[in-house]
């Protein structure tokens, strides 16, 4: 119990001892959207990705998820990805309804 108590302190004291603007930084994704611009040539051009794009990290704010029902593709293996810009929300009305999202 005294261990965990320690372990405790301090992760806490980590925690608060985080410098603010380190994590306001993080907070900015580094996706690029100008939709007078789009489609851009290449999907490097849209930041969604960090690093080497053929390993499909998603940057900050990009966020990969699976659908409840795949179609069968020949094999292939597929990722899929959404992002949408700060301040916009998707609407979930319930369980085998459509999500709904922003235009644009």
């Amino acid at each position: 119990m005294k261990r965990f108590k320690i372990i405790l302190v301090l992760f806490f004291y980590s925690f608060l001892s985080c410098n603010q603007e380190e994590y306001t930084e993080i907070k900015d994704s580094p996706v690029v959207l100008d939709l007078a611009q789009v489609p851009y040539p290449k999907l490097s051009d849209y930041q969604f990705f960090k690093g080497n794009l053929k390993e499909q990290k998603p940057s900050y704010g990009v966020i990969p998820y699976k659908p409840n029902s795949e179609l069968f593709s020949d094999y292939a293996l597929k990722n899929r990805f959404v992002w949408m810009p700060n301040g916009v929300k998707a609407t979930f009305n319930g369980d085998g309804n459509v999500l709904e999202l922003p235009v644009g």
